[in-house]
């Protein structure tokens, strides 16, 4: 078996022959697909002039374009990432999506040119590109404790890819970004019918590529159910050749970020009833750097009733009023 590479994702497919599973999901995968090919949109390809990025064609035009992309995060993490000046990846196993963590344990095995591949530790991070000003299913979707306040982060995409590169050369450590696929049928994902996920993943891609990239591409699937999300994910891959990626004390994995040049706006969670959250005067007030950019969403905001409708008043020629 070869020595795994680390990785990390930020919270964002390719081509093969027969596939089989033994226990423990290991993946076998034998010869008999083009290494070369037409580029397909979920093909990684370098990014600018950067030799430790590699970025997907769909993620490609939100940085070709300077777009925004948002987070969603407990209000406690924000004020912790703004006071350390640095962005926190995580662990894939603490997504709450059972069906994404089938595959982050597979070996892959007979891989064209690798022979066997056996994943390394990983950590993760996610961004939406959809903009909602405000979304009710956004906001309940990403809401795991009643008692949680959270925040909308919405940044300048290209401005935090650059600043993540630019931190991340000293520690060697290799990035892919990648807008998640939505597979149409949540058959397709899971470990019994593995065949026809790989075929999905490579049928999105021009090769069969190395066992890096398909790893990451495995690993940038989710099923269609989670498709309003519009997901992009950044992964770090450590090519230090050890497992162990370092985390902190919290099972996190720390890169420093200038937040204020990458923030363009910051969303409080709508306050439906009291609960004695952070209030955007003292958001404000605790995030002074930050002041500017701050505010309510004025989603459940109380409004004056309406007493009365005068027709006489809108419906204003004979015609409407018949």
């Amino acid at each position: 078996m070869v020595n795994a590479t680390i990785y990390a994702f930020f919270c964002f497919h390719t081509e093969f022959g027969e596939i089989s599973c033994c226990e423990g999901r290991t993946l076998e995968i034998f010869k008999g697909r083009s290494t070369m090919a037409k580029k397909k949109k979920f093909d990684f390809e370098p990014y600018e002039e950067y030799k430790n990025c590699f970025v997907n064609a769909a993620a490609r035009d939100w940085l070709n374009d300077e777009k925004s992309v948002s987070h969603y995060m407990p209000y406690h993490r924000l004020e912790s990432w703004i006071d350390k000046s640095a962005m926190t990846f995580v662990s894939p196993s603490k997504w709450e999506d059972p069906f994404e963590k089938i595959y982050l344990d597979t070996a892959l095995l007979n891989f064209p040119s690798q022979k066997s591949y056996t994943p390394p530790q990983i950590v993760c991070l996610c961004f939406t590109k959809n903009l909602f000003k405000d979304s009710v299913a956004f906001w309940n979707s990403f809401k795991n404790n009643e008692s949680t306040q959270l925040v909308r982060v919405v940044l300048n995409f290209k401005k935090m890819v650059n600043q993540l590169i630019n931190s991340l050369k000293k520690r060697k450590m290799k990035i892919y970004i990648a807008a998640v696929d939505y597979l149409q049928q949540q058959k397709n994902m899971i470990s019994t019918n593995k065949n026809a996920f790989v075929k999905h993943i490579l049928d999105n891609s021009s090769s069969v590529g190395d066992a890096e990239s398909f790893y990451m591409k495995m690993l940038s699937c989710k099923r269609k159910a989670f498709a309003f999300e519009k997901e992009i994910r950044i992964m770090l891959v450590s090519q230090n050749r050890t497992r162990n990626i370092g985390l902190d004390v919290d099972g996190c994995y720390p890169v420093k970020i200038d937040f204020h040049s990458i923030v363009q706006k910051i969303w409080l969670e709508p306050i439906r009833i009291p609960t004695g959250w952070v209030s955007e005067d003292l958001a404000k007030e605790r995030l002074k750097k930050m002041q500017d950019k701050i505010q309510q969403s004025p989603l459940y905001e109380k409004r004056k009733k309406c007493t009365e409708i005068d027709f006489s008043q809108i419906l204003t020629t004979k015609k409407e009023r018949v």
